[in-house]
């Protein structure tokens, strides 16, 4: 027991660094390091202004190098991550996030949101991305309805999630 909550807590800190790197590799226009962070058969979800349910790290890479392409900064972060573990090379969580991103000729874009993840150790690798969505509390300076939006319920986790329930 003891051994087992020792590589949870050393997993936990992989997989926070995992967010970490999904940020900055957003943040620096790097499809390709973003995709590296995915396993083989990840599914991609970031609701209705993307492709939808994109599998695997190449269809993301394709969509990230087009929509990035538009777009002239970023600076995602992501904080109060909450990740659970269903054996010893699975879990899921989820992360909140704020992003920010600049266009050429129209207002900045700010978001607030979830990330609901599900992750992997692959082995020889680490732990990478199994699935990914995107799901939003609010945002400025875009239209709401291109993404999956969080009702706001007291006492029970976000719907289609496995989160443990809020006591």
């Amino acid at each position: 027991m003891a051994d087992r909550r020792l590589e949870e807590l050393v997993d936990t800190a992989e997989i926070n660094g995992l967010i970490t790197a999904y940020c900055r590799n957003i943040d620096l226009n790097n499809p390709d390091g973003v995709a590296a962070l995915f396993a083989d058969d990840a599914v991609i979800d970031y609701g209705q202004s993307f492709p939808p349910r994109m599998v695997g790290p190449a269809a993301l890479a394709a969509a990230l190098r087009e929509s990035l392409g538009n777009v002239d900064a970023t600076s995602h972060h992501c904080s109060n991550a909450q990740i659970w573990f269903d054996g010893p090379d699975d879990a899921h969580g989820i992360t909140y996030l704020y992003a920010w991103h600049r266009f050429a000729g129209r207002p900045d874009f700010h978001l607030w949101a979830q990330y609901h993840d599900r992750y992997r150790k692959v082995p020889d690798v680490g732990w990478r991305f199994a699935f990914r969505s995107i799901r939003m509390y609010g945002s400025e300076s875009v239209d709401d309805r291109n993404f999956d939006m969080i009702g706001r319920h007291a006492g029970r986790a976000p719907e289609g999630t496995d989160a443990p329930q809020v006591h």
